[in-house]
């Protein structure tokens, strides 16, 4: 390891402003190749103390509160997991593991793999080669969006800034098993619930995720939790999440739009949060707003009326 290779390396890590009392989680796809493991896809994604002492699975849970009940026992799962009899249809073998690390830690895992192009052995998880590209640009990722970053940290919850390490050698596309036995508990979704990266399984056909490592930290003042109708297709839901010791939510402001078919706006309307009744938002650590959808269908445009503020 060169002295300059290694100080590139630690300045791309540092960056995102990782703070010393956060926390940063490796959740990693393995490929055997013969004797050997390489990474496939993996996320290495800086967040508050608590994302390392529990699960994806309670981790998203705890933050969208809508996990479905098939999925409850995954709330059972252990923070740090491996996995080693995960295969695919065509028989490829995977070790797939989510590990906890300092971040001190973690800087030095992610100057190892640009480096000397191998992830090291950490925790229960083996050593694996990682002949990855250097980044293109730097990334704003959001889970909840279906775009190829995000199937790598689809149960981050939060969205993240960040950047991409691709493979220079593409695997072979391939489909997991839907089932999988982590920790003695049985996962229906291949690795999304246990690890927050979405594989195209037998159960769900599906884009796969980019190959190689997804670096990244999660947003620490304020996010959208969940955006959702309310069932009667009249109101439209948003979850606001926020960490109270860090942001004011008088200081926020949502600002609403809707597209027509054909790119044309159909309404716009900024509210600004210091107008609303947020008496109990401090406490809470989170807020839910409903208002009324606008007719975009007929291209009119109402105006979007907030039916009720809570928090």
């Amino acid at each position: 390891m060169t002295t300059s290779t290694a100080q590139a390396a630690t300045a791309l890590f540092d960056r995102l402003a990782p703070e010393a009392d956060e926390r940063v989680v490796l959740s990693a796809v393995y490929q055997r190749d013969d004797a050997h493991l390489t990474l496939r896809h993996a996320s290495l994604l800086i967040g508050p103390e608590a994302v390392s002492r529990v699960s994806w699975a309670k981790w998203r849970s705890d933050s969208t509160a809508r996990l479905g009940s098939r999925f409850e026992a995954l709330l059972e799962l252990p923070p740090d997991i491996l996995a080693t009899n995960a295969r695919a249809e065509d028989g490829t073998e995977f070790v797939a593991a989510r590990v906890g690390m300092e971040v001190d830690v973690a800087r030095s895992l992610l100057a190892e793999v640009i480096v000397a192009a191998k992830v090291p052995a950490v925790g229960a998880l083996p050593e694996a080669t990682a002949p990855l590209a250097a980044p293109a640009a730097f990334l704003h990722v959001f889970p909840r969006l279906r775009t190829p970053s995000s199937r790598l940290a689809a149960s981050a919850a939060r969205p993240l800034r960040g950047f991409m390490l691709p493979r220079v050698d593409l695997l072979d596309d391939v489909v997991v098993a839907d089932t999988w036995q982590v920790g003695g508990i049985t996962v229906y979704d291949g690795p999304w619930s246990p690890l927050g990266i979405v594989m195209p399984h037998t159960g769900h056909a599906m884009e796969p995720p980019p190959q190689g490592l997804l670096v990244g930290r999660l947003e620490r003042r304020a996010w959208f939790d969940d955006v959702k109708g309310d069932g009667d297709y009249n109101l439209y839901e948003l979850h606001v999440g926020l960490e109270p010791e860090r942001i004011d939510v008088a200081d926020l402001e949502v600002e609403l739009e809707e597209w027509a078919d054909g790119g044309e706006l159909a309404n716009s309307r900024r509210l600004l949060l210091v107008n609303s009744t947020l008496a109990p938002a401090q406490a809470s650590g989170g807020c839910s707003w409903r208002y009324r959808r606008s007719a975009v269908a007929s291209r009119t445009r109402p105006g979007c009326t907030t039916a009720t503020v809570s928090c």
